[in-house]
């Protein structure tokens, strides 16, 4: 098949979904199969990741078998011990008084301290920041004090309260996957970041703001449905967040996105890291399912 690109260029948002990330691996793994580059990317949480990564010019290969490699050492790193247990119940226990009662007892403000995940994006990204990526790239966290859309970025963007444009890229996914309650926030330049997906799961707008024709986003949202049941906290706050934001997140992006691509992963527990293949798998397949679409948007010629 002969393509000839039009004048249009695409940018690629791609969304939250802890381990359901490894999705965008595929469907970057597709759009480079048709000679298909996006101009920029943003990104939320793991959508952060990979497309920190992959502007910082690790090949989709490369990235298979990182997301292959993973593991809970790369993340684990408990906040919580028999004090904090203590702490929560009596706590739980004032606010069901009838009088005021503060407990005398401090709450970590994650179950995980985000230390390990930290150094290990560290390790993959040096320190490098935004004006040394190949691809122009906008990450999105939330300041969880002031409620402030902070994006991490190369310049400043204008559809965002807030642009960093000082940190390392490192930094800016540990901000912006920074699940609320799950990985303790990261406080930078005077701002408690947390997981950009409390604002935007698919930040599309961010990559309007890049200067692009053509915006695709990779939903991982929820899909109303499920295979396994949710059975831990991290799943319970994973996927509150999730039924929380799908209202919202359609209307983004009915606002900001030409094409949007949801593969199909609602059986996939955030633990299930044995199906990172088939993950990857499937989003290269909802990509594939696209790509005709994709190329009239571009202004193509097959």
């Amino acid at each position: 098949m002969q393509v000839r690109v039009g004048k249009s260029k695409f940018g690629l948002a791609l969304g939250s979904g802890g381990l359901r990330g490894a999705a965008h691996i595929g469907v970057l793994k597709s759009l480079e199969r048709h000679g298909l580059r996006p101009y920029c990317l943003s990104g939320s949480s793991a959508g952060a990741v990979i497309a920190a990564l992959y502007s910082a010019g690790y090949t989709v290969p490369e990235l298979v078998d990182l997301a292959i490699a993973l593991d809970e050492s790369k993340v684990f790193d408990p906040n919580v011990g028999w004090h904090t247990l203590l702490a929560l119940a009596v706590d739980l226990v004032c606010r069901m008084l009838p009088v005021n009662c503060h407990c005398p007892l401090s709450l970590p403000m994650g179950l995980l301290k985000g230390t390990a995940w930290e150094n290990y994006l560290a390790r993959l990204l040096g320190k490098k920041q935004f004006s040394d990526l190949t691809i122009p790239t906008a990450i999105l966290a939330v300041d969880v004090e002031t409620g402030d859309s902070v994006a991490f970025a190369a310049e400043p963007l204008g559809k965002v309260d807030v642009t960093l444009t000082g940190g390392t890229v490192a930094q800016a996914v540990r901000a912006s996957s920074a699940i609320p309650g799950v990985f303790q926030p990261l406080q930078l330049s005077g701002y408690m970041l947390v997981d950009g997906a409390v604002k935007a799961s698919v930040p599309a707008h961010l990559v309007r703001d890049l200067g692009v024709d053509v915006v695709v986003a990779v939903d991982l949202g929820y899909a109303g449905q499920r295979d396994e049941a949710v059975d831990n906290i991290v799943e319970v706050i994973s996927q509150s967040l999730n039924i929380l934001g799908e209202e919202l997140t359609k209307c983004q992006l009915n606002l900001d996105a030409d094409l949007v691509i949801r593969p199909r992963i609602y059986d996939v527990s955030l633990r299930d890291f044995h199906r990172i293949p088939e993950i990857i798998d499937r989003g290269e397949k909802a990509m594939e399912a696209q790509i005709p679409n994709l190329l009239r948007l571009l202004g193509t010629i097959c």
